[in-house]
């Protein structure tokens, strides 16, 4: 059962994580997005997770762009989650 916990929190944090840079790459206001995000249905505890623990890691938001072989992660024109992290005022690097 707990890897089952484990997969499902991972998979809603990546689609948070997905929503976010897709919000802030449609010019969305990313504090006005978080906000309703949190407040919303979208409450969760991969999304607090994210928005308050991982973005603002420095360690995180360095390496979050890419992935485990050192490719984008991300099309280009999608903003890093770096970016994102600036964008909503997270304090990472």
């Amino acid at each position: 059962m707990k890897v089952l916990n484990n997969v499902l929190g991972f998979a809603t944090g990546q689609i948070a994580s997905i929503a976010i840079e897709t919000g802030v790459a449609l010019g969305l206001d990313p504090a006005s997005l978080v906000a309703v995000l949190e407040s919303g249905s979208a409450a969760s505890f991969a999304l607090h997770s994210l928005l308050h623990n991982m973005i603002p890691d420095p360690v995180f938001t360095a390496h979050a762009h890419y992935d485990r072989q050192g490719h984008r992660a991300f099309p280009t024109g999608v903003p890093s989650r770096r970016a994102v992290a600036h964008s909503v005022g997270a304090t990472g690097s």
